[in-house]
C-alpha cells in the first residue's frame, strides 16, 4: 500500500491508494497560517502558499527541511550535501554555493530570517507546521524573499500536558530518536522541551577506509511561555544542534568534453580527450579521467576514495517574541540570534589518490530585530513595522588545502594544484514597511504594501 497526498489551498485530502480503490480518508476544513504575519484561513489568504502541519508532516515521515519537496508543487531543493541547501521556487534560484551569499528563497525559523545557507538544513522535530510561500515577498518578508521563502514554526508551549515518543529503527545501524514533553509550570507560564537524534553508518563503501554519507546528528530546542495576562504574553526559545559525519561520498564517472564544451559522461572502455596546459590536447587510457585514474568497478556504493572527509557543524540559537494586544491593535516584537560554526572536506574527484579535495570553513553570526504593530476596523486590516539585521561572517573554501599534503600522504616533490581564498562580511540592514487590505465591496479586496530598505 503506498501513501500519498494530496494538498490544495482549499482542502487537504489524506488518502490511501490501492491497486484497485482509493479511499478518502479525510478532508481539513480550515487551516490556519501566518502567511501575512497574522493568523489567517488559508483559503481567506491572496497569495499562493502550501502549507502542512506538524501532525500532517509526522504521518507523510518528513523529519528534515529536504523532504517536503515530495508534495510541494514548485519547490526543488538542491543539495550535494547538507554542508549547502539551494532553495528553488518557481525557477527563482542560484548556482553559486560559497558560504558568505544569501540566496532569493529565504528561510524562516519561528519568524527570524535564516541568512546562512549552511544554516537551512534542519531537523523537523516537534513542529507546528511549515508554510511555503511563493514569491515575490518582498514587503512583509523584505531580505532575499524574490522568490519565496520556507517558514518553519515549533510548537509553542501552553497549559495542557502533553509528551510524545518516537524511535526508528533502520538499515545501516540507523537510529533515530525523537522526543518531546510540555505543559504548566505555574497557572502563567508554561514550558516545552524538545530533543532529536540522527545516526547510521555509512552506505557508500570505500575500499580503502571508513564508509561515506553516515550520520550522526542532534538537536534540543526548550522554550518558555509566560502570559503574564490576557493582553501580554512571552515566549523565549533556545535551540542547539550539532552535526558529525564524513564528507560527501560521489560515484566516480569518467566524462569528456562534449560539442558545446560541457562535459560529458563516458563509457568504462571509452577514452576521454582533454586540453592541456600549453593549448593542445592529449587522450586518457580506457575509462579514466583527466588524471589517468581507472575506478575499478561500476557500482555506485562502492568506491576508492584517498580521504573519508569530515562534516561538522554546530548551530546555536535565541528567540523571544512579545505580543501584546490591546483592542483591535496587536504590537509584536521579535528578538533572534544565530551562530554557526562549520567546517567541511571531501574527496571531490571520488578517486584513490591525491586530485581534487574541496574544504570550507565558517564562522558565522546574525542577530535581528523586528517590531510589528497590526490593527484592523470592519473593513480594513494593516501591518505596520521596523525590521534591523546584523550578519558577520568569516569564511575560507579552496581545492587542496596545503595542510592536507602530508595527511594523504601526497608524494614528495608532486605539482599539485592549490586554489584558497578566504571572506570576511559584515551586513548591517534596516528597513520600514506596510502593508494594507482593504475590502472595496463583498467578493473585492483591494491590497497595498511597500517596503524601503537600506
Amino acid at each position: 500500500m503506498k501513501k500519498i497526498c494530496y494538498f490544495s489551498k482549499s482542502s487537504l485530502l489524506v488518502a490511501f491508494l490501492t491497486p484497485t480503490l482509493l479511499h478518502a480518508q479525510g478532508i481539513l476544513e480550515e487551516v490556519v497560517v501566518t502567511a501575512q504575519k497574522r493568523e489567517q484561513n488559508l483559503q481567506d489568504v491572496g497569495i499562493s502558499v502550501t502549507a502542512y502541519s506538524g501532525d500532517q508532516m509526522t504521518a507523510l515521515g518528513y523529519s528534515n527541511t529536504t523532504d517536503i519537496t515530495a508534495q510541494t508543487p514548485s519547490l526543488s531543493i538542491s543539495q550535494f550535501h547538507p554542508s549547502i541547501t539551494n532553495i528553488n521556487i518557481r525557477g527563482v534560484s542560484q548556482n553559486d554555493f560559497a558560504d558568505h551569499l544569501e540566496p532569493p528563497v529565504a528561510v524562516y525559523m519561528d519568524e527570524a530570517y535564516v541568512s546562512a545557507m549552511g544554516a537551512a538544513y534542519m531537523q523537523m522535530f516537534d513542529m507546528e507546521r511549515v508554510e511555503v510561500l511563493r514569491g515575490p515577498q518582498g514587503t512583509l518578508f523584505g531580505r532575499n524573499a524574490t522568490g519565496g521563502l520556507l517558514h518553519f514554526i515549533s510548537r509553542k508551549p501552553d497549559q495542557d500536558f502533553d509528551a510524545s515518543v518516537g524511535l526508528t529503527l533502520a538499515e545501516y545501524d540507523q537510529i533515530k530518536f525523537e522526543g518531546s514533553v510540555g505543559g504548566s509550570l505555574t497557572d502563567k507560564s508554561s514550558a516545552r522541551l524538545a530533543i532529536a537524534s540522527n545516526t547510521h553508518d555509512g552506505y557508500v563503501e570505500t575500499r580503502i577506509g571508513d564508509d561515506l554519507r553516515d550520520t550522526e546528528t542532534y538537536a534540543i530546542r526548550a522554550q518558555w511561555l509566560y502570559e503574564a495576562s490576557d493582553e501580554l504574553d512571552l515566549v523565549f526559545r533556545i535551540n542547539h544542534s550539532s552535526d558529525d559525519s564524513t564528507g560527501g561520498g560521489y560515484t566516480h564517472s569518467p566524462s569528456t568534453i562534449g560539442q558545446d564544451g560541457l562535459g560529458v559522461e563516458i563509457g568504462r572502455n571509452e577514452s576521454a580527450t582533454f586540453f592541456d596546459f600549453l593549448g593542445g590536447t592529449f587522450t586518457t587510457c580506457p575509462g579514466c579521467d583527466a588524471f589517468g585514474y581507472r575506478e575499478s568497478s561500476d557500482d555506485p556504493f562502492k568506491g576508492s576514495f584517498d580521504q573519508k572527509g569530515i562534516f561538522e557543524r554546530e548551530i546555536t540559537g535565541a528567540n523571544a517574541k512579545i505580543t501584546l494586544t490591546l483592542n483591535d491593535y496587536t504590537f509584536t516584537s521579535i528578538t533572534d540570534y544565530l551562530e554557526m560554526d562549520k567546517d567541511y572536506r571531501e574527496d571531490t574527484e571520488a578517486s584513490g589518490i591525491f586530485q581534487l579535495e574541496y574544504t570550507t570553513e565558517q564562522d558565522f553570526n546574525q542577530w535581528s530585530q523586528e517590531f510589528r504593530l497590526n490593527g484592523e476596523s470592519e473593513n480594513s486590516r494593516w501591518i505596520a513595522g521596523v525590521y534591523y539585521l546584523d550578519i558577520e561572517t568569516d569564511n575560507g573554501a579552496g581545492l587542496n588545502p596545503e595542510d592536507l599534503g602530508p595527511f594523504v600522504g601526497a608524494p614528495p616533490g608532486e605539482v599539485i594544484f592549490i586554489s584558497n581564498h578566504s571572506t570576511e562580511l559584515t551586513t548591517e540592514s534596516w528597513a520600514v514597511f506596510a502593508h494594507l487590505e482593504y475590502d472595496i465591496a463583498t467578493d473585492w479586496t483591494l491590497i497595498g504594501a511597500v517596503r524601503y530598505t537600506e
